[in-house]
């Protein structure tokens, strides 16, 4: 990633804005927010980011960085109080057609993350979570990242 924009925002409306534009684009963006009012849209191309049309601060990624990991923490919506009623209800009917008693307090450990993004399905109008950990890495990976930005198979940002 060699370009970036930095936009403060004010709300977490604002962020969910700026993700949904990521999400809809062709174009393979990196995305990082500090959780406080900091969001870092990366791309390839000065070009890409400014189809977005977030920002005309379109900077150089400075030299002296260190390589980032902002992935999607799919295991924690997993275990929104939603999912796990419906997963002891499964559970509870498989071991029932076994002869087996169901025995609660078995509870599984939560999930590591930094934040969360309230979205909306653009297809169906349903809201969900994105829940993001960051964390530092040893080396950069250039690689793909999710249409919401997030790092897929390694792929890193420049933190700075």
């Amino acid at each position: 990633m060699k370009y970036f924009l930095q936009l403060r925002t004010g709300s977490h409306t604002e962020i969910t804005q700026i993700v949904s534009k990521i999400h809809l684009s062709p174009y393979n963006f990196g995305f990082y927010f500090d959780n406080k009012s900091t969001v870092r849209v990366f791309a390839d191309s000065k070009p890409a980011l400014e189809r977005l049309q977030l920002s005309n601060d379109i900077q150089r990624v400075p030299k002296s960085h260190q390589p980032m990991q902002c992935k999607r923490v799919r295991a924690i919506e997993r275990q929104t109080p939603r999912q796990k009623q419906k997963r002891i209800a499964r559970l509870k009917e498989h071991l029932a057609k076994k002869g087996i008693e169901y025995k609660d307090g078995y509870n599984k450990p939560q999930a590591a993350y930094d934040y969360f993004i309230n979205m909306y399905s653009h297809s169906n109008g349903s809201s969900y979570r994105l829940y993001v950990h960051n964390s530092i890495v040893e080396e950069q990976s250039n690689g793909l990242f999710s249409s919401y930005g997030l790092s897929l198979n390694g792929s890193t940002i420049p933190y700075f």
